[in-house]
């Protein structure tokens, strides 16, 4: 601290002498907060919410861990998806804007997946969350229907395999028929694995993909510009420079109150 300035009356003493240095910079930092406010471009932030959980190989009591939830939220924001959004919202946009525009980040603990999207509208910014949870979901749904038709083909197929063996081994005499039975039990396991899995995928439940748990609303405030909080700011900041300025020049108003003071005799 300054050597002159001991006391509490002393910064007092300063701030008394130079009042309107810290007005006048309070006023210009309020002045430049607002100006900053208007060049901001006016941005509406919504959510979304997606519950992400294991596809049709999983059983459909089990979770996903932090990993994998944390693979899905990068699955929101893939290629494919971006080009389902693009074509579903009703304005025009470009899918690499709609990325930059948006996030989707995992809730701690949970596999519940938030998509935030920030937009010039409340309502382009609801449109675009809801775009990309609805198109992660259809996406997961694709995923769904192509692992159940894969798996009904290979059960077809091990049908057909199985017929072909029985019928191979009819009138094949019974120690000749050892191999040809261990490769039918295995294919008759397979099948049997493989009905079960398709199973699954066809029952209604929640393992199709990602459960919608709330579609977003427009906001009716915008998250940008804040002129309020951008004012408030910038007369700190500049309060904070008027003192500055006030301790910077404290020393040449201290000198000539001494040449004008009446020097004792």
């Amino acid at each position: 601290m300054d050597q002159d300035l001991v006391t509490v009356g002393d910064h007092l003493a300063v701030l008394r002498r130079r009042w309107l240095v810290l007005i006048v910079c309070s006023v210009l930092g309020l002045g430049a907060g607002l100006a900053f406010s208007q060049t901001q471009q006016r941005l509406y932030e919504a959510d979304a919410k997606v519950l992400a959980v294991p596809g049709p190989s999983s059983v459909p009591e089990a979770s996903l861990d932090a990993e994998q939830v944390a693979t899905q939220a990068e699955v929101v924001l893939s290629d494919r998806i971006v080009a389902k959004v693009v074509d579903s919202v009703n304005f025009d946009a470009q899918g690499q804007d709609l990325v930059d525009a948006t996030t989707v980040i995992p809730s701690d603990g949970t596999s519940v997946l938030i998509v935030t999207s920030q937009m010039p509208t409340g309502e382009q910014a609801a449109a675009v969350a809801n775009a990309f949870a609805q198109s992660y979901l259809d996406y997961r749904a694709e995923q769904v229907t192509a692992a159940q038709d894969l798996m009904e083909q290979q059960l077809v197929e091990l049908r057909g395999q199985i017929t072909s063996i029985q019928k191979s081994l009819r009138g094949v005499p019974a120690d000749a028929k050892i191999g040809a039975r261990t490769t039918l039990a295995a294919l008759t396991t397979r099948a049997t694995d493989l009905e079960g899995q398709v199973f699954l995928a066809s029952t209604p439940s929640d393992s199709s993909g990602g459960q919608p748990l709330q579609l977003a609303q427009p906001p009716e405030q915008p998250i940008q510009p804040r002129p309020v909080w951008d004012a408030g700011l910038g007369a700190f900041l500049g309060f904070i420079v008027g003192l500055l300025i006030a301790y910077a020049t404290k020393g040449s108003g201290a000198e000539r109150h001494r040449r004008t003071s009446p020097q004792p005799s």
